[in-house]
């Protein structure tokens, strides 16, 4: 019995011990190592934050680019996506009835009030006398716009009877209204024509200069060589060159051959916008003596000052096809 009960002692005994070893006696885990973790986690946001930066530069310079070239940047942000979605073609207006068009054509909406002249035009030429009274009625309307629509819709009858309107309409407050007058006045034969265009030579506008002087370009009578050639040295240079151009279809070269060169140097030198509305004047003057200056643009940096120098140069070399054509052999 004894050596059992002993045993059993020396057991527990051991078993002491060895909790014991198991508390205090064996050696503490070492912690992990999560500096290296750290330092990983560290790299990776560096990383991220440079691809950050790199991300804003890149389209940064894409902008930039942009705004040299003068197209829009294909960059889609949040606004632009927006304005895509705004920009997108909004349905055909439909328009049915006379009261309809009579609203929508003093409307804010352009192109409802596009559709309400059609709607007009096309009852007052089927006999509708209603619609033609409206037409003549906003004339007199206080929008401008409106007015300028009402002289295209009156225009549009190409009845003499109606120039009365339109030479009223060429002493309009709003060179708009005015520049419409002179667009559809010259729609007329010269000999109803003519007199009201070298009216509105003494036109205090520009604009409404040169649509009146490219009319009696466009009406070809010899009625307005005389004035044509004194606003060729109009104080506006586009209204000389203008003139310039209208003489051409009188087979007068000269004006225009004259002011090429002050157009080339303008194509040369200044911002971009006046160096391509110098190219345009240039290909409307056609000179051939321009042509070697224009060439030179086609190796200019900027593609739009590319494209029109090339526009221009067809126009000159179009021109010069037709007046050799027109040579005897």
């Amino acid at each position: 019995m004894k050596p059992m009960v002993m045993m059993i002692a020396l057991v527990a005994l051991c078993l002491a011990a060895g909790g014991a070893y198991l508390v205090w006696g064996m050696p503490q885990a070492r912690p992990r190592a999560n500096g290296a973790a750290a330092n990983c986690s560290e790299d990776l946001a560096a990383r991220n934050e440079a691809l950050r930066r790199e991300e804003q530069r890149l389209r940064q310079e894409n902008r930039n680019l942009a705004n040299v070239l003068g197209e829009p940047s294909d960059e889609v942000t949040p606004d632009s996506a927006d304005t895509q979605s705004k920009g997108q073609p909004q349905p055909e207006v439909v328009v049915s009835s006379m009261d309809q068009a009579k609203a929508a054509f003093q409307g804010e909406d352009a192109q409802a009030a596009r559709k309400a002249l059609e709607f007009l035009l096309r009852a007052a030429k089927g006999g509708d006398a209603e619609a033609r009274a409206f037409l003549v009625q906003m004339l007199g309307h206080a929008d401008e716009r409106v007015r300028a629509l009402a002289v295209e819709g009156i225009g549009n009858f190409f009845d003499p009877k109606d120039l009365p309107l339109l030479e009223i309409a060429s002493r309009d407050g709003s060179p708009l209204v005015r520049e419409a007058a002179a667009t559809w006045i010259s729609e007329y034969p010269p000999e109803h024509a003519t007199n009201v265009l070298l009216g509105m030579l003494n036109d205090d506008n520009p604009l409404v200069l040169q649509r009146a002087i490219e009319g009696l370009g466009e009406l070809r009578d010899e009625a307005a060589v005389n004035a044509l050639n004194r606003m060729t040295r109009h104080e506006n240079d586009d209204v000389a060159a203008e003139a310039a151009v209208a003489l051409r279809n009188f087979g007068d070269y000269g004006p225009a051959e004259r002011m090429a060169p002050k157009w080339v140097e303008r194509a040369r030198e200044g911002t971009r916008e006046e160096r391509v509305h110098a190219i345009r004047k240039l290909g409307a003057l056609r000179v051939e003596g321009s042509k070697p200056a224009l060439e030179e643009m086609l190796q200019d940096p900027d593609p739009k000052v590319v494209k029109e120098a090339r526009k221009a140069i067809r126009k000159i070399d179009t021109d010069v096809e037709k007046r050799n054509a027109g040579k005897p052999k």
